[in-house]
């Protein structure tokens, strides 16, 4: 019962940081306020999910930071892909897109 406990907290911790820092960082982009959420409330689902990942499926590499880092971005890529996918299919609409942006 504490592992589900502290997995709950955990996620709610990752998922209003994320808020916090993408909504702090594209606010000071626009010179304005801009909520990054599409719930009510400071938090962004995707966050919590992708830190509980990294929490669960990576604690046996800490040892190794490259290693974590390199699987981290692959376990973070591969969720905001199907994330995507799945949030298109069900409302018909592109939540974020990628392709004009520039990798360098």
């Amino acid at each position: 019962m504490r592992n589900i406990l502290t997995y709950f907290m955990l996620f709610f911790i990752y998922a209003i940081l994320g808020w916090v820092i993408e909504t702090t960082l594209v606010s000071i982009e626009k010179k304005k306020f801009v909520n990054r959420g599409f719930l009510i409330g400071p938090y962004c689902p995707i966050y919590g999910f992708g830190g509980l990942a990294i929490t669960i499926l990576l604690k046996n590499y800490t040892k190794d930071p490259i290693v974590l880092f390199l699987m981290a971005v692959i376990i973070c890529a591969c969720l905001e892909y199907f994330t995507s996918y799945i949030m298109e299919k069900l409302f018909k609409a592109r939540w974020w897109d990628y392709s004009k942006k520039s990798i360098i």
